[in-house]
């Protein structure tokens, strides 16, 4: 979430591997984001960041 200070240190750590590996893996691994933002608008600035699928926020 984007008001979760271990998950801001993570996110980009984990981008990073996603990137360097991601046409290697694509047909056998997946990333997909699960937001627990309080908002909308939480969730799309924190999701621009992300190199992967998200599921709606709801």
């Amino acid at each position: 979430a984007h008001w979760c200070p271990p998950c801001r240190n993570f996110t980009p750590k984990l981008a990073e591997i996603f990137k360097e590996t991601h046409n290697e893996l694509k047909d056998k691994f997946d990333i997909v984001f699960i937001s627990c933002d309080e908002d909308q608008s939480s969730f799309d600035e924190y999701f621009k960041e992300m190199p992967w699928k998200a599921l709606p926020y709801s």
